[in-house]
């Protein structure tokens, strides 16, 4: 079995999605679904080898079945933050569709969007939000859910929403949880993009601690 302890390297996407918002109906493709029994969320894969964000409630019910545009597979989560409400599933199989992850968060004021069920939502960062040494997006989204992806014109993953983050006293509170954040919780590496070789999954975080456990759980460092 693979061993999923310590830093993951993960193959990037090589390219952004269409553009927004007018690319909304070529979007859709690439956004998945994940299922347990009567519970369903949205799942975002972030690499063409099957590596997906969803919601950490869905793990707790074990193997979940993520859809893709037409293809399903079965899958494990991996590395859990019941802290920010979020999980890291790996799928079998290559040439996923995926989105690019930003490499920055976006600022107050800057537009977001969000493909809800019926339509392509559009809002604002209104604040950020600090909570240890992490900060969080406040959005005007209307009830946003948790694993609702926040993507900018470009298609590009900014953030994830999380309606459960239990960081600061924050439970409850629907926050965007930048794309940065979730590598560093999770302690993922993006390595080459998905024009590389599939064998080519190397990265390096540098002196990041190798964590001993799928689970992490643990709270937030305070900030110095």
């Amino acid at each position: 079995a693979p061993d999923w302890s310590g830093v993951i390297p993960v193959r990037a996407c090589a390219l952004a999605g269409p553009p927004l918002p007018d690319g909304d109906a070529d979007l859709r493709p690439r956004i998945g679904t994940a299922t347990r029994d009567d519970l369903a969320a949205t799942a975002v894969l972030v690499s063409p080898d099957g590596w997906a964000l969803a919601p950490a409630s869905l793990a707790e019910k074990g193997i979940v079945t993520i859809t893709v545009g037409d293809r399903s597979a079965e899958a494990k989560a991996v590395r859990t933050d019941r802290s920010l409400g979020l999980a890291l599933y790996k799928l079998p199989g290559e040439d996923w569709p995926c989105l690019l992850l930003g490499a920055t968060a976006p600022s107050a004021g800057a537009k977001v969007y969000a493909p809800l069920a019926d339509k392509l939502a559009s809002a604002s960062v209104i604040g950020v939000q600090a909570a240890g040494s992490f900060k969080f997006l406040r959005t005007n989204l209307p009830a946003p859910t948790t694993g609702l992806p926040l993507l900018d014109a470009t298609s590009q993953l900014r953030a994830i929403v999380s309606s459960v983050v239990s960081l600061g006293g924050m439970a409850g509170t629907p926050l965007g949880l930048p794309a940065p954040t979730l590598l560093d919780r999770l302690d993922i590496v993006l390595g080459p993009t998905s024009e590389s070789d599939p064998d080519a999954r190397v990265g390096v975080r540098g002196t990041s601690a190798v964590i001993p456990t799928v689970d992490v759980d643990d709270p937030a460092p305070e900030a110095p």
